[in-house]
């Protein structure tokens, strides 16, 4: 048998901690994808899959978008996207947001494909199909278009920075000020005034209203 004639297997790591959701994408892989073609694991812990990449294991990530932003500081999620591009690694995010703005700051980290939670599971597969091409463009899902070109005033006092949505989701998700700025390396009173920023921009006056906002853009 010929080099040429050995299919390489592609190396899918699943990094979430949701064993429904992994089995689930584990699942429709083997029915869609030729078993022989393709390998999937699953890793919750942030340390091993940077190992797994740098030892070149790892051709296509999928990950969950919350997921992501609980388990990595600023600093890590950068290494990681790095990482990644250096070892030609590419990866999928799964969003459960619906806010345009959010979305298009998600866009602006540069992931190589965005799959909504509105999505079929035939998007999944196109997805899937891109990232195993050649294609140098993301991958962005049909419900995640449809955000993006709904006309929502969402350009003047939604148009919060990364570092200020950081702030908002982390916040959301039940971390205190003082456990953000250990999180993300700042100041306790530069995470106040981010805070400050992210509900004056929204035009939200408590932390009740903050919840909501939240709930009502799928973020939680």
């Amino acid at each position: 048998m010929h080099m040429e004639d050995v299919k390489k297997i592609v190396n899918v790591v699943i990094y979430y901690d949701f064993v429904i959701f992994d089995n689930a994408i584990c699942e429709y892989i083997k029915k869609k994808v030729e078993p022989d073609a393709i390998s999937v694991t699953s890793h919750a812990q942030h340390q091993e899959l940077i190992k797994k990449i740098s030892n070149g294991e790892v051709d296509i990530i999928f990950t969950d978008y919350n997921f992501l932003y609980k388990n990595c500081t600023t600093s890590e999620l950068l290494f990681f996207q790095n990482l990644c591009t250096k070892n030609n690694v590419k990866i999928l995010v799964f969003v459960q947001i619906k806010n345009r703005a959010v979305i298009k700051q998600i866009i602006n980290r540069k992931f190589n494909a965005l799959i909504g939670t509105q999505d079929d599971m035939g998007e999944f597969q196109k997805a899937i199909h891109h990232l195993t091409s050649e294609s140098t463009q993301p991958f962005i899902s049909k419900s995640i278009q449809k955000i993006l070109r709904e006309s929502t005033d969402d350009q003047g006092k939604n148009s919060l920075t990364s570092k200020e949505w950081e702030v908002f989701f982390l916040v959301t998700q039940g971390y205190s000020l003082s456990d953000i700025a250990a999180k993300k390396n700042r100041a306790i009173s530069t995470i106040a005034t981010q805070k400050q920023n992210v509900m004056k921009k929204l035009d939200i006056k408590t932390n009740a209203e903050l919840l909501k906002y939240a709930y009502m853009n799928g973020m939680l």
